[in-house]
């Protein structure tokens, strides 16, 4: 199944006409008479059972009882007043995901696609382009608005009850039985109006397809629909405010429940001194646990159903093994996320809320995609660990339910362990070892992502071109091979730009005396990390203003032959153990092109999309979206292949999807 919540970030809030019951889907995953979304008597007054009657912070949403009831499950919805915002007008169906249709193996009938995108726009459909669009039903619902309640903790810091989503009106059904509901952005969210832009959201939609075909768990992306409507936004928080159309998203998941949602319930934090919107409600915890496991979890609740804590312990347990499988994942193609709070940690091991991410081009561990992380928090390098920390504040979450050392003690059994097996497994894959598993292909691992590193070589290209390597070991193509890889490391140019100082050097100089003078406060303003990234940074500009490109050319040569050395080793003892040579080189290709990308969604990509997109062409957001669909192609053809550059436009910003980012790209920022 594809999923059953749908968010759309940045959509409009409507009116609330006559509000009443949603029934459920035809017996699918909501039980017969279950609700949804809405009260059945009135807008004013959340009617539940008794004890959680009134506009709690989680009050809502309850699953399997009809209002009134006297039990039902209950997940972080809470009752928000409708504000003032303007309807899209004149909007455009920038892309949809139309491969999600062949699932159920039907067409959608049009007067749903224009049922769908009447409730997803707030205007209606007839002025869409609704042809593409792949959801399969649309049935009615009464138009009520929700806030999504969660906390979120990052790292000394500890923010309580955001509002980021709306519930927009409306049920979907994916499939024949998957119920869904559509989620609006977050308006009233950080005292800001809640649109989202066009910019963000051709960055969502295109990545969240990306990594589904990556095969990286994720939500998913369904339709883009862009307007007129515009906004004001200072993108780079620089003092340069400017105009941006508003923009949907349409994103589908099982559910939107994050680690943060059952932060809710923590106690005062030693730092702020915040506490939850529902502290102390351990009642509301049990029934969001009994939710979440019974809803998505449900061969761990049958098989504890009498047992409780070995109940919450499983699922405990099941979540750390999904996250780090997924993050595990990340690191295999290079993905950042930029934005590791618990908040942005689903509950299902699934990749969410895609925001300042980005791809790696040069290797680079301590690469930061989010020019906001001062600090290099979230660094390529460090997202296992985040993920780490984010599920102990998880654990801790969700005492007394789950013993706080029962907890800890299966992060420590199961996170590290279960990272490390499927990293590896993956790595194997990508490096074509589909004989042995052997001890020192840590070691080789390892060493290749060192030599990537030193030669700067382009971490997606690297890795496809080593399906091309030639393993005998006199083999005329030796030579071509370690030329096209050279090709893919940095030249001296792309080097100076990636490691040019970000610091006025007299900031530098006035940041240094005051670490000598008063290393009190220089630590309380938190900046020795970046301090020490900009002094790195002036060390290797010394080094590089220094160097000549046959220096550098001879020096990468030299990585690269000894890392080759070692890989034609490692392959030697693969082939021993698999007797027939040819076959053995045919399947060690196909898991290599299987495994290794060779089109992911680079900024630079990205950035053309949405320049065009916002010049009102949306046929390379599609192109796009296309060429995203099939990462993993190895086939030359006219629409999609790599080594075919794209005609240059007027600025020279076109090139092949596959190429290293131009010397332009070093200046993209995202925030």
């Amino acid at each position: 199944m594809w999923g059953r919540e749908c968010e759309t970030w940045g959509s409009e809030v409507a009116e609330c006409p006559e509000a009443g019951a949603v029934g459920a889907s035809r017996g699918g995953f909501f039980g017969a008479g279950s609700w949804l979304l809405c009260p059945a008597s009135s807008h004013h007054g959340y009617e539940g059972s008794g004890r959680h009657r009134g506009a709690h912070s989680l009050a809502g949403l309850y699953l399997g009882t009809r209002p009134g009831a006297d039990k039902g499950y209950c997940v972080p919805w809470s009752r928000a007043a409708p504000g003032p915002l303007p309807l899209l007008h004149s909007h455009t169906v920038l892309a949809s995901a139309a491969e999600s249709s062949s699932r159920a193996g039907r067409q959608t009938p049009a007067c749903v696609q224009a049922h769908f995108y009447q409730r997803l726009c707030r205007q209606p459909a007839g002025v869409c382009d609704c042809r593409n669009w792949a959801m399969l039903e649309a049935h009615e619902a009464p138009d009520v608005t929700w806030d999504g309640r969660f906390s979120g903790t990052c790292e000394l810091l500890t923010l309580h009850a955001f509002p980021p989503f709306r519930v927009l009106p409306g049920i979907l059904v994916l499939g024949d039985s998957c119920p869904a509901h559509v989620v609006n952005s977050v308006f009233g969210f950080r005292q800001a109006d809640g649109r989202k832009v066009l910019r963000s959201s051709i960055r969502e939609f295109l990545c969240s397809e990306a990594m589904f075909h990556l095969g990286v768990p994720t939500t998913r992306a369904g339709a883009c629909v862009t307007s007129e409507s515009t906004v004001v936004r200072d993108v780079f928080y620089d003092g340069n405010p400017k105009y941006e159309q508003c923009t949907v998203v349409l994103r589908i998941a099982s559910t939107f429940i994050r680690f943060g949602s059952f932060e809710i319930f923590k106690s005062a934090d030693e730092h702020t001194g915040r506490a939850g919107p529902s502290v102390g409600r351990n009642d509301i915890r049990v029934q969001l646990l009994d939710y979440v496991i019974s809803s998505f979890y449900p061969e761990i609740q049958a098989a504890h159903a009498s047992d409780r804590v070995q109940r919450n312990a499983a699922f405990f347990r099941e979540v750390t093994r999904r996250t780090a499988w997924m993050v595990a994942e990340w690191q295999c193609v290079g993905f950042c996320h930029g934005v590791l709070n618990t908040d942005n940690m689903s509950i299902l091991g699934l990749t969410i809320d895609y925001g300042p991410f980005g791809f790696l081009d040069r290797y680079d561990p301590d690469h930061v995609c989010n020019a906001s992380d001062n600090t290099g928090r979230y660094a390529y390098s460090k997202q296992p660990e985040v993920c780490k920390w984010n599920l102990q504040k998880l654990a801790e979450a969700l005492q007394p339910e789950l013993p706080l050392e029962l907890g800890e003690a299966i992060l420590a059994e199961e996170f590290d362990a279960e990272f490390q097996r499927h990293y590896m497994q993956k790595m194997r894959r990508k490096l074509g070892l589909v004989q042995l598993e052997l001890e020192e292909d840590r070691a080789l691992v390892s060493k290749l992502l060192e030599t990537m590193h030193l030669t700067g070589a382009d971490f997606t290209n690297t890795f496809f071109l080593l399906s091309s390597f030639p393993v005998e070991l006199e083999s005329p193509g030796l030579a071509e091979f370690l030329a096209r890889l050279m090709e893919q490391c940095a030249s001296l140019e792309e080097l100076r730009l990636a490691f040019r100082p970000q610091m006025d050097p007299r900031q530098l100089s006035m940041m240094l005396m005051l670490a000598q003078s008063n290393p009190q406060l220089f630590a309380l303003m938190g900046t020795r990390a970046g301090i020490a990234r900009e002094l790195e940074r002036v060390e290797q500009q010394s080094r590089l203003e220094q160097l000549s490109m046959a220096e550098l050319q001879s020096r990468n040569q030299g990585h690269w032959a000894d890392w080759l050395q070692a890989y034609r080793a490692r392959l030697d003892k693969d082939l021993e153990g698999a007797g027939d040579a040819a076959a053995w080189q045919a399947e060690r290709v196909r898991v290599m092109h299987a495994n290794n990308p060779k089109y992911v969604l680079r900024n630079y990509i990205a950035q053309n999309a949405i320049e065009a997109a916002e010049r009102g062409d949306f046929s390379e957001v599609r192109r796009v979206l296309k060429l995203l669909e099939n990462p993993y192609h190895c086939e030359a053809g006219a629409a999609t292949d790599p080594e075919a550059t794209e005609a240059d436009g007027a600025d020279g910003r076109q090139r092949s999807y596959s190429s290293k980012p131009p010397l332009w790209a070093a200046e993209l920022c995202v925030t």
